[in-house]
């Protein structure tokens, strides 16, 4: 048996990465998230990644040994290695072995017995154009070596295999007392005793496939690279695109997400006569490395049998390594390019681009089968496609645009011919990276029927399948922030709250819509519950109603605590813009803080805004505590950036409602409620619909006044005030007055 190859692994080298990600994660804003189920780890032997960057190489062994403690051997490219550089140095005190040493199976066999995990990648080399797929649709990657397509390595297989047979050749020795076998494989091994060896003999072999994926990929130069070019004479063309690519992975905002896919246990995999075949094959065996040869007689026989089994082994991993792909938003803007371009496109108009991203988006996340990254899972990210200004849209457009391949113009997108083209291996991430993109999703049926979905859609009438997927994003946000904001640090807020109404927002369609829809819109604190019983009259009698969730509301003061009006405004208007989806004239009701946002959107004068109603809008409230707001904030500004505890974080509120309404009112949010008070009434000449005000005539939340003032500055003539007799504010949910029958003969105007 080979001895260990020198030299050993080394903690400084964990400790160094983990000090050097940590600098990168909070200065660079690199974030490495981990996903699957973190018992995996624990449980693998052997890791087989796919490769794409170089930095692939130290990542898989720093995270195994962070959630684990357990070292790593990385089989690597052998001119890393073997380098006397730096980067070979620390490779190798990494764990790193040279993918060509002589006996490598059956020292990394022997080390998975010692405890170390192994990182494998079956791609055999950087797959940087991360095509997988022949024209067959079979997984094969180019090799360098050959120049033409191959299969994937089985390496990692065989190994597995000798590991397995092994183990199980110390638990039978153990069964038949052989315990001076046991010590002197023990012994063999440099194991600290036979004990150890006899524990690892009942762990259960375990191949784990996990997946790197990086967003976004970027083409523009980066300090690294300059660096290189001005120190280092000769730079070759190979190494200039890593360092341009890998230097903006490291160095800018990017996303590696790191997925672990359900690990394959081999000794499931093995049928009584391959255990038989493999016992017979090494009846004397010194160590995982006798089940390794092919030998002769049955020996010859357990070879065969083992190659049969590794090429089974390998492409269940490999299948397993392509699906643990995490689709991103860059994803499917390739693969709608590549459709397109293939169709013979050359010309769409800027929101038909949009417009199908958005509905594969929507598509792809009802695939069950499909890893998803935020930037298609989560609202915030792609939501504002509908509306042209969409963040990880812009990168990628910027991308293509540095390479050449779309250009932007006012009104369309235009697809260069070099989206056509074949680069090179060291070419194709700098000049089409929508190509590189589109291969990376290539293998996943879910993306491709997506996709489908979503090109089908805009040649469809399809109305309520767009206000389908737009309220759907609502569901999703809401979900998403209760989520997010049921934390440790709230359980005191969350215990004095108690147990609140649903806050998720409600899309109710009669059998036979009339006209106009209804979008509701509820007050300051509360959720869309408030205005339910309301929307079920207006059902009733035939609107179509959407009871929109202001962002921070409905699901913990905390969440409240986080959010500004503009963000309140913004979900007025995805609501108003799904009901637009489906309906041409849309009237938006809204109470309290509600109304003065549907009064806000008037302002912007959308098309087919029908009619606004605001009830108990405040422009003037009785809690003269809010004229200390500002300096309450205020201060509790200063000492956030001293690093200093708020002054107030928290005002304790008595609603009228308390089984909706938060009692907990964050000080930020009643600054922001003044802010919109503010913006509101300077925006109030900008309406131009249909108005009713309708306002209790001692309302004991918002000054009554408000009325008079909001009729004041809306300059329209179809405008009306309404004078309610009430003591209490909820007057509409409460129908007090006829409070609600005022409002539906407004909106039946």
């Amino acid at each position: 048996m080979p001895e260990p190859f020198p030299p050993d692994i080394e903690n400084a080298a964990y400790d160094w990465t983990a000090r050097l990600l940590g600098v990168l994660e909070r200065v660079l804003r690199l974030r490495i998230r981990l996903n699957g189920d973190p018992g995996v780890m624990e449980a693998g032997d052997i890791y087989v990644f796919n490769h794409f960057a170089r930095v692939e190489t130290f990542i898989p062994p720093y995270l195994i040994h962070r959630h684990t403690g357990a070292h790593c051997r990385t089989v690597a490219a052998a001119e890393l290695v073997r380098s006397t550089g730096p980067l070979g140095r620390y490779l190798a005190a990494l764990g790193a072995v040279p993918n060509d040493q002589e006996g490598l199976l059956a020292f990394l066999a022997a080390e998975v017995i010692r405890g170390h995990r192994v990182v494998v990648f079956p791609e055999g080399g950087m797959v940087k154009d991360r095509r997988v797929l022949d024209e067959g649709g079979r997984y094969r990657v180019y090799s360098r070596t050959t120049r033409e397509r191959r299969k994937h390595h089985t390496g990692a297989a065989v190994l597995a295999l000798a590991v397995a047979a092994f183990r199980r050749a110390v638990r039978q020795a153990e069964a038949r007392g052989e315990t001076g076998r046991i010590e002197a494989w023990a012994e063999r091994l440099s194991l600290p005793s036979p004990g150890a060896l006899l524990a690892d003999s009942q762990r259960p072999t375990m191949i784990v496939p996990a997946n790197i994926t990086f967003y976004p990929m970027r083409v523009s130069e980066n300090l690294l690279e300059w660096a290189a070019h001005r120190f280092v004479h000769g730079l070759s063309p190979r190494l200039a695109e890593e360092l341009r690519i890998e230097g903006n992975l490291l160095l800018r905002d990017t996303d590696m997400d790191v997925r672990l896919a359900p690990p394959i246990q081999v000794e499931a995999l093995l049928t009584p006569w391959d255990r038989a075949l493999a016992r017979i094959a090494a009846t004397d065996p010194e160590g995982p490395e006798d089940f390794l040869g092919r030998g002769a007689g049955i020996g010859r026989l357990w070879g065969r049998r083992r190659r049969r089994l590794s090429l089974r082994i390998r492409d269940r991993y490999m299948v397993a390594m392509y699906q643990a792909v995490t689709v991103n938003l860059c994803h499917l803007a390739s693969r709608i390019v590549q459709r397109w371009v293939e169709e013979g496109e050359t010309e769409v108009p800027v929101d038909r681009l949009h417009r199908a991203l958005y509905r594969a988006i929507k598509a792809v996340q009802a695939e069950p089968d499909v890893y998803r990254h935020e930037s298609v899972d989560h609202p915030d990210e792609y939501a504002g496609l509908l509306g042209g200004s969409c963040p990880g849209l812009e990168t990628f457009t910027t991308t293509a645009s540095a390479a050449g391949l779309i250009e932007r113009d006012e009104g369309s997108y235009r697809f260069s011919g070099k989206l056509c083209q074949e680069f090179g291996l060291d070419e194709i991430r700098l000049e089409n990276p929508v190509a590189v993109y589109a291969n990376e999703v290539a293998p996943l049926p879910g993306v491709r029927r997506a996709v489908d979905t979503a090109l089908a859609a805009l040649d469809r009438p399809d109305p309520f399948g767009w206000l389908r997927a737009r309220f759907d994003d609502e569901e999703r946000l809401y979900a998403l922030d209760r989520a997010s904001f049921c934390r440790p640090d709230t359980d005191e807020i969350t215990r004095v709250e108690g147990i609140k109404a649903q806050g998720e927002p409600y899309l109710m369609v009669p059998a036979e819509p009339r006209m106009p829809a209804v979008l509701l819109v509820h007050g300051f604190t509360a959720s869309p519950a408030e205005l339910r019983p309301f929307g079920e009259r207006l059902l009733s009698l035939g609107y179509p109603v959407l009871g929109i969730r202001l962002r921070g509301h409905g699901t913990s003061p905390w969440d409240l605590r986080e959010r500004t009006w503009e963000e309140w405004l913004g979900s007025v208007r995805r609501g108003f813009e799904a009901l637009r989806e489906a309906w041409d004239r849309v009237a938006v009701v809204g109470f309290s803080a509600g109304g003065l946002l549907a009064l806000r959107l008037a302002a912007e004068r959308p098309r087919e805004l029908d009619r606004v109603a605001a009830v108990a809008a405040p422009v003037r409230v009785r809690d003269r505590g809010m004229r200390l707001v500002p300096l309450v904030h205020g201060a509790n500004v200063v000492a956030h950036t001293l690093g200093a505890p708020d002054l107030m974080r928290f005002h304790r509120s008595s609603p009228e409602h308390p089984e909706i309404n938060y009692i907990h009112v964050p000080v930020k949010a009643l600054y922001e409620l003044g802010r919109l008070i503010d913006d509101t009434l300077g925006r109030l000449g900008d309406v131009a619909c249909p108005v009713l005000l309708v306002q209790g005539s001692e309302d004991p939340t918002v000054d009554p006044e408000s009325g008079e003032i909001l009729y004041e500055h809306i300059p329209v003539r179809d405008k009306a005030l309404v004078l309610i007799p009430s003591d209490r504010h909820g007057i509409l949910r409460e129908d007090i007055g006829d409070t609600q029958g005022r409002v539906i003969r407004f909106l039946g105007g």
